[in-house]
């Protein structure tokens, strides 16, 4: 359900161009320094294709966190 939710608001520009401009707005946000004291076991999940997320940083931060977990989905953006 959730594909053809996104599949029918991306024709609309508006609601695209919103998207796009909250997607940008994170680029510069992280958490990274906090997931260092998460006890509880954590998966990090990202694309192999990612353009937000770069997928080696998030390998390298489930790498340190205590007990952490990472997946990457591969053919995925």
């Amino acid at each position: 359900e959730i594909l053809y939710y996104y599949r029918s608001k991306f024709g609309n520009r508006a609601w695209k161009k919103g998207l796009l401009r909250t997607v940008s707005g994170t680029l510069d946000h992280t958490v990274r320094e906090q997931l260092k004291g998460l006890a509880a076991p954590t998966l990090l999940i990202t694309a192999a294709e990612d353009r937000v997320c770069d997928p080696n940083t998030a390998e390298e931060a489930a790498r340190e966190l205590p007990n952490g977990f990472f997946r990457k989905i591969e053919r995925c953006g």
